[in-house]
């Protein structure tokens, strides 16, 4: 399928890439995305040339082509709707379905990761940390006040039931746990929670920066949604980010990470408070709104690991989830599923220390 793209691209080049001159042979590098399926990345390079005149994305499967379209509506709304954070998303240049395959085809984007300075085993530093926040924190807040999508909707409340009821179901909840559920998060605690375009990937590899001091790109919106919560998208970039600086890759190694950013005193979950509050100021939110957003988040990202493991199993593939886990109990025990449950019975046993309160 990627040849037939190409001969595409190359007939149209004059059309698509204008300020390219047509080159006479394209070469890719691929790279590989994640075994529970979805897409595979090439970036497309002319002859001696150092840098990509394109990125394609191709679908795998089913899921493949899902993540695909997400990506290619969250691009085309940020710039049919002229925004000015608009120039530091990729551009569509393409999308099409070539034999059941589908594919997009995007400009690049100039900028380096954002990377994550340790400052011993489990810590990320607090001074480079606050920088990344502060320039993390006011691009998204800016990015979803000019996408703002609406109130609270009918659609929207029975995704958040479903997500509640499966994560109950899922993980054998307590009576207690059940009720603290019951109590965080009811229509009343959501109602200043207005709707926002989410990323759904929001973390340091997919921002990319020039020098310290600006966001160039914003990469990666394959889990985009049109309508999501407020808060997640930050909510994530810290737990990836915290998780960076791990001293393990067991479920205790993932739990110390989330629960040195969300729950105990430190340098670093200081810049987190300070900066989940400052994004809540700039979008309208309570801060008892965010305290149920928190809950409603840890509960998503849950279900959202749960769903790639089965996928992953699915096709036979159980290295990096432990095929142990599987025969102790389920995708439930996974290092990347437990650290959620794990970080909600942290939140139910001790609400009074989550740093932002």
């Amino acid at each position: 399928m990627l040849p037939l793209l190409i001969q595409q691209l190359l007939k149209d080049w004059d059309t698509v890439f204008p300020s390219f001159q047509r080159p006479a042979d394209i070469s890719y590098l691929g790279v590989a995305g994640g075994a529970e399926g979805g897409t595979t990345t090439f970036f497309a390079f002319g002859p001696r040339q150092a840098l990509p005149y394109f990125i394609v994305k191709v679908g795998r499967d089913a899921t493949g082509g899902e993540l695909i379209i997400n990506e290619r509506d969250a691009l085309l709304r940020l710039h049919d709707a002229g925004l000015p954070l608009a120039s530091t998303v990729p551009n569509v240049v393409r999308c099409t379905e070539i034999e059941g395959t589908w594919m997009l085809v995007e400009s690049t984007v100039e900028g380096a990761p954002m990377s994550v300075t340790v400052a011993k085993p489990g810590q990320p530093s607090a001074s480079p940390a606050s920088r990344n926040f502060k320039l993390a924190t006011d691009w998204l807040a800016a990015m979803q006040m000019q996408a703002l999508s609406s109130e609270m909707d009918a659609d929207t409340g029975a995704g958040l039931d479903s997500t509640v009821d499966q994560f109950v179901t899922s993980f054998n909840l307590s009576a207690e746990e059940r009720a603290f559920i019951d109590q965080t998060i009811t229509k009343e605690s959501l109602t200043d929670a207005r709707l926002v375009l989410r990323h759904g990937d929001y973390c340091p590899q997919n921002i990319l920066l020039r020098g310290a001091s600006s966001i160039t790109g914003v990469v990666d919106w394959a889990f985009s949604q049109p309508s999501g919560l407020p808060l997640h998208d930050l909510l994530f970039f810290t737990s990836v980010y915290v998780q960076n600086a791990r001293q393990s890759s067991d479920v205790l190694g993932f739990t110390q990470a989330l629960r040195y950013a969300f729950f105990n005193q430190n340098p670093f979950s200081q810049v987190v408070a300070n900066h989940v509050l400052d994004y809540c100021r700039q979008m309208g939110i309570p801060t008892s709104t965010a305290k149920s957003l928190f809950c409603v988040f840890i509960m998503e990202q849950a279900m959202f690991e749960y769903r790639k493991v089965e996928r992953a199993w699915a096709r036979g593939w159980s290295a990096g989830f432990t095929a142990e886990a599987g025969e102790q109990g389920g995708p439930q025990t996974t290092p990347k599923v437990a650290m959620w449950v794990e970080l909600f019975r942290t939140y139910v046993a001790t609400p009074e220390r989550l740093i932002f309160q």
